[in-house]
């Protein structure tokens, strides 16, 4: 068994420069539909098209960088049998919850009060006691259905927790690394068949398998990172971003249909060589790693999972006070934006700092209660 090795600290905050990129993909760009604007009137279209129409596609950079974290913390920790499982998941689940839970009841709130005055939800629909307790049990997405409710863009806590519990299996039952990778490899294998015969079943879904897929990336790619002595006269991060380079140009000036399906590639071609060229290419590796990238990749998971409540209380406000809002104008963005980023930071900073959690129980049961309360009387 070779000894545990630290990634450089460099790196590191270079894959956290990628997280809050990515994030902010999703939040301030590919979201942004959700204030009712599309194609070219949404702000600078003409000159990040792309992130519009496929910022979904960082869902899955999210689940890679993952399953690439994971194995850097714990991977060898679990095969030494250092880690035991109740300690390992309960980490877990104090990093993502409280959060995920602060987030899911704002929503609860926050469209009560929206469908008074409009009559319908904001964009996701399904405001139920019944996806409401999905929702608190992060069982949302994948496990027993595929609906949109509540704070759906929480989906992808569903995803991360569950391969949590298929990484610790996996490394709990290895004897080795090489078992590891080889069971990864298989893992994605079974996803990539998954998804290509479009099955839909419980736990056997697109969902699990877009995560199961990009998870097992991530641990091959930690394998190509951590065997980087070996490689260290191969030129990987040259190679890997002057391909990323090609490709852009190649479909920027092409016909992307022609590609295949763009999900598929971005999940074995492009998302890797984006992590590749982050992890080998130092001027890159440099930038990314810089104060305002790194930043954005600590509180990536804030902004992930707040923005959508920030944007139902921005249409909240509207209805309630008759704004008029053209979203399609980018000051509106900046504000979007102006209003998200303290409220991420602020909130990273509150539940670090939070030592106890016996105030989860009483939230979950006010919002059961809300919840009851307003689907049966209103």
């Amino acid at each position: 068994m070779s000894e545990e090795k630290t990634a450089p600290v460099n790196h590191l905050k270079s894959l956290d420069g990628v997280k809050g990129i990515a994030a902010c993909i999703i939040a301030f760009i590919w979201h942004y539909q959700h204030f009712g604007v599309s194609g070219p009137d949404q702000p600078f279209f003409k000159i990040i098209p792309w992130s519009y129409s496929y910022g979904y596609l960082m869902v899955e950079i999210f689940i890679m960088l993952s399953g690439f974290g994971m194995s850097v913390g714990y991977m060898d920790r679990i095969l030494n049998k250092k880690t035991e499982f109740k300690s390992y998941f309960i980490k877990r689940i104090k990093k993502l919850y409280p959060l995920h839970l602060v987030a899911l009841l704002a929503v609860t709130l926050l469209q009560a009060v929206y469908i008074a005055k409009n009559g319908v939800t904001f964009v996701y629909p399904n405001y139920d006691i019944y996806h409401f307790i999905l929702n608190a049990l992060c069982l949302q997405n994948g496990i027993f259905d595929n609906e949109w409710s509540f704070n759906s863009p929480s989906w992808c806590l569903t995803i991360m927790l569950l391969m949590y519990l298929v990484f610790y299996l996996v490394c709990s039952l290895a004897k080795n690394r090489t078992q590891v990778f080889v069971t990864f490899f298989a893992l994605f294998c079974a996803g990539m068949g998954f998804l290509t015969y479009a099955i839909n079943l419980p736990l056997i879904n697109n969902s699990t398998s877009r995560g199961l897929v990009c998870f097992s990336v991530g641990v091959m790619l930690y394998f190509i990172y951590d065997s980087r002595e070996r490689f260290e006269n191969l030129p990987i991060g040259i190679v890997s971003f002057s391909t990323l380079v090609i490709l852009y140009i190649t479909m920027r000036l092409g016909n992307m249909s022609a590609l295949g399906n763009l999900q598929y590639i971005f999940m074995i071609l492009i998302g890797p060589l984006v992590v590749l060229s982050v992890l080998f290419f130092k001027p890159l590796s440099f930038v990314l790693s810089l104060t305002p990238f790194s930043f954005l990749g600590k509180i990536s998971m804030e902004i992930y999972l707040l923005h959508f409540p920030v944007q139902l209380f921005i249409s909240v406000i509207r209805t309630c006070f008759n704004i008029n809002m053209d979203f399609s104008r980018p000051v509106l963005l900046f504000l979007y934006m102006i209003i998200l980023l303290p409220l991420a930071f602020g909130t990273n900073i509150l539940l670090r700092n939070t030592k106890s959690y016996k105030w989860i129980p009483y939230a979950v049961l006010s919002g059961v209660v809300f919840i009851c309360i307003y689907t049966l009387y209103f």
